[in-house]
């Protein structure tokens, strides 16, 4: 991670290169100083470069959230962090109720369970996100991106 300072910081983590040079993974913006904005771009469901989406929904979804920990991680945050997520779903008036139920069960798994990471918030319920339906992604293959907002506190 950068090292702290009054400068909006963007990077990506060694662990999850961009999928393109104009692409960053995560903005910091000093809000004080001791409290920070985290943005962590669009994550996927797709393998670090080269980029190869997970063959099912429901895994485009799990491995979306293990990049979003990523970043996390490389933000110096944990999910505790997390105020706000948009999530976009390709044809999502279309998604049959299998795969809407797979997206639920993976958030829900990720979120109090903690997956790899084991920073899961038990029962503490989600924060505010936002569900979107889309057309499509970059990738004709990507069925599912999530956006987040953390809160970083220092000190």
């Amino acid at each position: 991670m950068p090292s702290p300072s009054s400068d909006i910081q963007i990077f990506n983590p060694p662990s999850h290169p961009p999928l393109a040079p104009t692409y960053s993974h995560i903005s910091i913006t000093p809000l004080s100083p001791t409290t920070s904005l985290v943005l962590l771009a669009g994550q996927t469901g797709t393998t670090s470069p080269p980029s190869i989406p997970a063959p099912s929904f429901r895994d485009q979804v799990r491995l979306a959230l293990l990049n979003v920990d990523k970043c996390l991680e490389a933000a110096g945050c944990t999910k505790a962090d997390i105020v706000s997520n948009k999530q976009y779903v390709v044809r999502l008036s279309q998604l049959g109720e299998a795969d809407r139920k797979a997206r639920a069960d993976v958030l829900m798994e990720w979120w109090r369970e903690g997956g790899e990471r084991g920073d899961g918030q038990g029962e503490r319920g989600l924060p505010p996100d936002t569900l979107i339906g889309v057309e499509s992604l970059y990738d004709g293959e990507c069925l599912f991106e999530v956006e987040v907002m953390a809160v970083r506190r220092t000190g």
